[in-house]
């Protein structure tokens, strides 16, 4: 799978998470086009939890991969 399309299947999940939302996916998105680990990362854990709402994904951002990539 090319780069475009991890972009295009992440943005697909962001936009079905249960209380999505234009700014969260836009945010996400952006995020995810300027890393390819972010891009990774959110979209292994979108899939493995596909229950989580948007203030746990965002946590998961906050907490993991950019915890991670800040070191």
């Amino acid at each position: 799978m090319d780069r475009k399309e991890k972009l295009e299947k992440l943005e697909t999940l962001l936009k079905n998470v249960s209380d999505t939302y234009s700014d969260f996916v836009s945010c996400s998105m952006r995020s995810a086009e300027e890393s390819d680990k972010y891009l990774d990362m959110l979209t292994t854990y979108i899939e493995s939890h596909p229950t989580a709402n948007t203030s746990e994904i965002i946590l998961y951002e906050v907490e993991e991969i950019l915890d991670d990539e800040n070191g």
